[in-house]
């Protein structure tokens, strides 16, 4: 039968000397003592200022000249644990923590990995660390009784699971502790490949995103992603389905407490249902939980942007906000003392015409996507392109195309009028509204001019035309 022998470090003359905590104890079924080293096996615990150690089979050595340590260093084997004074917990098969220098190494056997298992932050979001070795850095606490672990570099096959829903895979990561506050995994991870030219991917909701560099701040549950390529899950448009969000970007930021992710820098998005947008600078990208998952919720632009969907164009120079709940795309310029300069109206353009204003609503139906309506508002202007069968100019208000009734209503602000140019059909018309229904059993439009109706413009009108499009010319 065996029996576990219980030794408090008081007990021992050889290293109990300059013990200073009388509360540090060390168990084993087996002990035996070689010159400064005791040597334990089976069922090892050892109470230790980092914290408890446990393991099937123990070396503890201790340097006489030093005072201020009860162990110099110590070798850990065989089903070893060390859980720190943070309720972080190392796993391995190996440890080697020296005490002087204070570094340690902890290795795995083949087919096994090191493991660190922790909550991290003040939010104590779960956080898991694998490897295939891993060597670390400790400091002793301002108390100067604790340890604390002040750095993890792992090596090798370094996997790293982060509140149940990230899961970064790289050749290499370091863990840097941002307090000394010993109850805290608090800090920075950062996440690299061993050689430039790879990647470290990180995996979200099956969604891949490859990157140069990732870091995740453990205070703020911030990741911060060096040239991110990869997808998201989106719902935009379609609370039914689920479909992908490709991006790339030179920089992202992902707040995951508030689903909140930012790219910046040569943004580039695509998915099924908006198409493909273009950016320069900042891109948010807002997320909202659902049942079956996380799912985007907006995606917000400022400054310059193109979204492209099949041969339209639209070229913000302001913001532009894609609203998923509101099924609907909203874009506006910037202003200056309150009005928008000529050349940053926004520009939309497709197949055989040109159009200008100071914002946009574009309205989609659910479930199938279909634009609904499209309003144009502020400044409009429309020309044809070089390329149309037809030149028209055009300057209005207000512009809303309707495709149930392939119906375009241009409309004036009170005391104003809309002016329409149309070279094939001869017309020259000056209105309160215009109403242009492109009928599939016509050959041409039905054009109508709706409230003080003139067939002719000023002079005054001719000039306005002019200024806007040079080309214009009417006699």
């Amino acid at each position: 039968m065996k029996y576990a022998c219980f030794f408090f470090l008081p007990l021992f003359p050889v290293l109990a000397n300059n013990v200073t905590v009388e509360e540090k104890t060390v168990s084993a079924v087996h002990a035996s003592y070689e010159d400064n080293t005791l040597i334990l096996k089976e069922n090892v615990k050892v109470q230790h200022e980092l914290g408890v150690l446990t393991s099937e089979q123990a070396a503890l050595y201790r340097k006489d000249h030093n005072k201020d340590l009860p162990f110099s260093f110590i070798q850990l084997e065989d089903h070893v644990q060390i859980l720190c004074k943070n309720q972080a917990s190392l796993r391995c098969d190996t440890a080697k923590l020296d005490f002087v220098s204070l570094q340690g190494s902890l290795l795995a056997i083949p087919q096994h990995q090191i493991c660190c298992h922790a909550l991290s932050g003040k939010k104590h979001v779960p956080l898991t660390l694998k490897s295939n070795h891993a060597d670390i850095r400790m400091a002793k606490c301002s108390s100067d009784t604790d340890y604390l672990c002040k750095e993890i570099v792992a090596h090798d096959k370094v996997s790293l699971s982060y509140a149940s829903e990230f899961t970064i895979l790289s050749d290499h990561a370091e863990y840097q502790k941002g307090s000394e506050d010993p109850s805290l995994f608090d800090g920075i991870l950062l996440a690299s490949p061993t050689f430039p030219h790879l990647y470290t991917q990180l995996t979200y909701h099956d969604e891949i995103i490859n990157a140069t560099e990732i870091k995740l701040d453990l205070n703020a549950h911030l990741l911060q992603i060096q040239s991110p390529k990869g997808s998201l899950p989106s719902s935009l448009f379609s609370k039914k389905q689920r479909g992908q969000l490709f991006f790339s970007a030179q920089h992202l930021s992902w707040n995951h407490e508030h689903k909140i992710i930012t790219l910046e820098g040569n943004v580039t998005l695509q998915e099924s249902h908006f198409g493909s947008l273009h950016a320069k600078n900042h891109v948010i990208i807002t997320q909202s939980a659902r049942e079956d998952g996380v799912a985007i919720e907006s995606i917000h632009v400022q400054d310059h942007s193109i979204l492209e969907q099949g041969d339209t164009h639209l070229t913000t120079h302001g913001t532009l906000h894609v609203d998923g709940a509101r099924c609907q795309i909203v874009a506006s310029s910037p202003r200056i003392h309150g009005k928008v300069p000529l050349e940053q109206r926004l520009i939309y353009r497709n197949t055989d015409m040109q159009l200008y204003a100071d914002c946009a609503v574009l309205e989609y139906t659910e479930p199938l996507y279909e634009l609904a309506s499209l309003m144009f508002q502020g400044q409009v202007s429309i020309k044809s392109l070089d390329n149309a069968k037809t030149k028209r100019f055009a300057l209005s208000d207000r512009i809303l195309y309707t495709p149930d009734t392939k119906t375009i209503v241009l409309s004036a602000y009170k005391g104003k009028q809309v002016l329409f140019w149309d070279e094939e059909q001869a017309l020259t018309i000056s209105a309160k509204e215009v109403h242009i229904i492109q009928d599939g059993s016509m050959q041409k439009p039905e054009i109508r001019g709706i409230g003080n109706v003139r067939l002719q413009f000023t002079s005054e009108e001719s000039r306005e035309l002019k200024s806007h499009f040079p080309s214009f010319y009417h006699e």
